[in-house]
């Protein structure tokens, strides 16, 4: 089984399970990490708030599970400073990225689309690879809104100039220290430990129901 990271755009910021959103959609999910994309969308005001894909865990019910949550307009414009300052990195002559370059277009239009109050970061299923303690939960949930945040106060601290910016960021990426660590700017730049994570989709493995898609299940049970 392969173990993902889950993120949605919502009009809410739970405080229980069955504290549904009236508007929600899927945005990405990816394997075994979390990408940077991720932590930059939920870096605004990012707090700590109930998980809306698991009511408690197999065969213990009684755990809260918790998820990451950050205003969607601030992590937005945060992604789209970072997207200017990779497609003048990629552009450069040092890569070959045309991949990359048409990505950054076909990102920024489809979460501009999918734009609502929130964005939630869903680690459960990595987070339960600590054998599913609750208190050892929720500080990996606590150490990823950390992560989060950095992410985002580290673009607001990168040069006003796009040149400079580039120039910050490619080195932490090629010193593989500091935020951008080990980021590609060629075509591969999904592959490695430290994926952009540019894959965007509406539907994910776990659907995010709206209060009144909800209700109308929890009815029927």
């Amino acid at each position: 089984m392969v173990n993902r990271a889950y993120l949605y755009s919502l009009d809410n910021r739970p405080v229980s399970y069955f504290d549904r959103p009236e508007r929600a959609s899927g945005l990405s999910e990816w394997p075994d990490t979390v990408p940077i994309s991720y932590r930059i969308l939920a870096s605004g005001n990012t707090q700590i708030c109930s998980s809306l894909i698991a009511n408690g865990l197999e065969g213990a019910p009684d755990v809260k599970v918790y998820a990451i949550n950050g205003e969607y307009d601030v992590g937005f414009a945060r992604f789209l400073r970072f997207i200017d300052v990779i497609r003048f990195v990629s552009g450069s002559s040092h890569f070959e990225a045309p991949k990359l370059l048409d990505e950054t277009i076909s990102t920024r239009s489809f979460l501009d689309l999918h734009m609502n109050k929130y964005v939630q970061l869903e680690t459960v299923e990595l987070d339960i690879l600590s054998g599913g303690d609750e208190a050892m939960m929720k500080e990996m949930v606590e150490a990823e809104a950390s992560m989060c945040t950095w992410i985002g106060e580290s673009i607001d601290a990168l040069p006003s100039d796009t040149n400079e910016a580039a120039a910050v960021v490619y080195e932490s990426s090629v010193k593989g220290a500091g935020p951008f660590a080990g980021l590609r700017f060629d075509d591969k730049y999904d592959a490695g430990r430290s994926p952009l994570g540019f894959r965007w989709s509406e539907t994910l493995n776990f659907d995010m129901p709206t209060r009144a898609e909800f209700e109308e299940t929890e009815g029927r049970d």
